[in-house]
């Protein structure tokens, strides 16, 4: 009898233990995030202050730079180790296409997260595949025009903002701005009036658009960049580097571009994302961004759209758990206080963006961006979009050497894509 009462009193002790140990265990799920230092410290630091919505899930943040992303991603889902939670852009319908990620609509419906009011439309249209919503935004952007005021004052001249007001940001005021900001000191470049973009790709998607060009036509079956719109705008940064010379050229030595940036006030004005407001925010200068310079005619405030995004990977273990992260990445008080960090992205909830993104930290007309995200382009993805990228590399990069032919380059480089689009 004793014995047996050692044996119950014991097994209780067991019983008990395996109780508080299941009641300590916690799912852990990984989720992989792009982006810069500046970016990421508020999402940390905004993840960290819904840690109690998180019970029972242990999330295992892990930051990649920009520039590694999807080949460290990419690695991860061929290695049978995808993140279950993962940070989304560029390649969604290349993801999409081949089943690599969730469809959540229908438990997102249920969390009340796909009021389609709430959202700027181009934020859900991106992340929708063959019916089906596949992932959610986390910020919508535009790219805009950065702008050394200091510069702009100093010499006179009226600032892109100004100009941007009147519907006269055009190409030709970039241009003629860019040669009066641009001093030279004998055969020497001691400040350039630009800095030259990123030029193939959806990077280059910015320039195209304020152009009036288009990369694809609408059922994305054929390349349009031998339009007229398009090679002129390929002819016109040409132009600026080689005829004008306000811009370092593609090839220019290294060496000769040490400490040139628009940072340090040796490149009065630079073409890029709202994200780079939040580094730009250390410059020692006055600055402002306005809209992109168009071609003629085009609407003041055309451009990209960029959009960044979550996703939840296809083979999570535990994809409740990860729908409960996405919804605490896309609730509104993430969102809210991710506007409130001042990164320089944008909310793709329309409420939040309007009442909390112009804070005490951002350009006093920083509020343009909302005209700009209601004009706007999004880039036209496909399943193609690695091939294709490689096209567009080749022959952009052959356009932007000093005796190019542009248009039988565009040419050229058109038939190539087409021939991957219907091939």
């Amino acid at each position: 009898m004793k014995k047996l009462l050692t044996l119950i009193l014991a097994l209780g002790l067991l019983l008990s233990v395996a109780s508080f140990a299941s009641a300590e265990e916690k799912v852990t799920l990984t989720l992989t995030y792009a982006g810069s230092v500046e970016e990421f410290t508020p999402i940390q630091d905004a993840i960290n202050t819904h840690a109690g919505d998180l019970e029972g899930i242990e999330l295992n943040i892990i930051h990649i730079p920009a520039g590694e992303y999807w080949n460290k991603v990419t690695t991860m889902f061929a290695g049978n180790a995808a993140p279950d939670v993962l940070f989304m852009s560029e390649p969604f319908p290349q993801y999409a296409s081949k089943g690599l990620l969730l469809r959540i609509d229908d438990k997102m419906t249920e969390l009340g997260l796909l009021d389609l009011d709430e959202w700027y439309q181009a934020g859900l249209d991106y992340f929708t595949w063959d019916g089906g919503v596949y992932g959610l935004p986390k910020d919508v952007n535009v790219y805009c025009t950065y702008f050394n005021r200091t510069l702009f004052e100093e010499a006179g001249l009226e600032t892109p903002d100004v100009l941007a007001e009147r519907g006269e940001w055009t190409l030709e005021a970039f241009r003629q701005a860019a040669i009066a900001l641009t001093k030279r000191e004998g055969d020497s470049v001691s400040q350039y009036g630009c800095a030259f973009p990123t030029q193939y790709g959806w990077s280059s998607a910015p320039l195209i658009f304020s152009a009036g060009a288009q990369f694809l036509n609408e059922d994305r079956t054929e390349c349009l960049l031998n339009s007229q719109e398009a090679i002129d705008v390929y002819q016109f940064w040409h132009d600026l580097a080689y005829v004008d010379r306000v811009t370092p050229t593609p090839g220019t030595p290294s060496a000769e571009l040490t400490g040139m940036s628009f940072q340090t006030g040796k490149i009065a004005m630079s073409i890029g994302g709202d994200w780079e407001i939040a580094t730009n925010r250390s410059c020692d200068f006055e600055w402002g961004v306005a809209p992109l310079p168009v071609a003629d005619n085009v609407n003041q405030y055309a451009g990209y759209v960029h959009i960044g995004g979550w996703a939840i990977a296809a083979t999570t273990e535990h994809p409740e758990e990860a729908m409960k992260v996405l919804s605490i990445l896309t609730s509104n008080e993430f969102q809210i206080s991710m506007a409130e960090s001042s990164t320089g992205l944008i909310p793709p909830r329309v409420k939040i963006a309007e009442e909390y993104y112009m804070t005490d930290l951002m350009p006093e007309n920083a509020d343009v961006f909302f005209k700009m995200l209601e004009n706007g382009t999004c880039y036209p993805f496909t399943v193609y979009d690695g091939d294709i990228d490689m096209i567009y590399a080749e022959y952009t990069d052959m356009m932007m050497e000093e005796d190019s032919d542009i248009p039988a380059l565009a040419n050229e480089m058109v038939e190539a894509v087409n021939a991957v689009l219907q091939g």
